[in-house]
């Protein structure tokens, strides 16, 4: 909420430095949350596979 109220509330962002993002930061930030939550998802297996040695019992 308070990143909206900074970028889109004219007088709070000029007051900031702040205004709202151009169209290509829009796309950048639009393409990074499926990548975000693809290494997320990769990062979560990795360390169940680590913890677990793959039976999904803890020290097997």
């Amino acid at each position: 909420m308070f990143s909206f109220v900074v970028l889109w509330v004219p007088p709070v962002a000029r007051l900031l430095g702040h205004w709202k993002p151009p169209l290509w930061g829009w796309a950048v930030a639009l393409v990074s949350m499926p990548i975000l939550l693809a290494v997320d998802a990769l990062s979560k297996s990795v360390r169940h596979e680590r913890r677990f040695g793959g039976t999904g019992q803890p020290g097997h």
